[in-house]
């Protein structure tokens, strides 16, 4: 055996290898590993609950702390509920990595074809989005004017007169960008 420190400690001189210049005629014929084509009520209901359910963060620490009783506990909770989001997101990353970008409408365009992902795709952008977005948004209104009404709950047409004004002014500031 060679004495090649770039070769790796199982190589045997008769496997032969990948080319590094991108021939793979030279490699081993092996299975492709992919995943099965095929998309059930489930997986469509568990992506729109995954979607409405992440606006869901900005709401629950105030319940986990009205239930704990304890801030410190809380904060523990809300911590925890983080890492485990983040551990999800990553993992969730990983499994789009070696094809394409696209999300649901890459793998919808490949198990069903070029309609139903262009319908998913705008759903998506009609319906869920802009639902998502106006929850957040208004999550975000309710919790701003909370404190200038320490007394009781703010008022449902203040909230949503603040929550228009947020996604106004956003559409006003991608308007600028858009121009830049």
């Amino acid at each position: 055996m060679q004495n090649n420190p770039t070769a790796p400690p199982s190589y045997d001189k008769d496997t032969p290898m990948v080319d590094p210049k991108g021939d793979d005629e030279a490699a081993v014929a092996r299975p492709k590993v992919m995943l099965k084509k095929r998309i059930t009520l489930f997986h469509c209901v568990s992506i729109i609950v995954g979607i409405i359910v992440g606006a869901g963060i900005f709401v629950s620490p105030v319940g986990i702390t009205i239930h704990m009783r304890s801030v410190g506990m809380s904060i523990l909770v809300v911590r925890g509920g983080r890492v485990l989001y983040s551990m999800r997101s990553v993992l969730r990353g990983a499994g789009g990595v070696p094809y394409r970008v696209g999300g649901e409408y890459v793998y919808i365009k490949r198990a069903w074809g070029d309609f139903p992902a262009f319908m998913c795709l705008w759903m998506n952008y009609i319906l869920i989005n802009l639902v998502s977005v106006t929850a957040a948004t208004h999550i975000f209104a309710n919790y701003v004017l909370r404190p200038a009404f320490s007394d009781c709950d703010p008022p449902p047409e203040a909230i949503r007169i603040l929550a228009a004004l947020i996604i106004g002014e956003t559409w006003r500031q991608a308007k600028i960008e858009d121009k830049i």
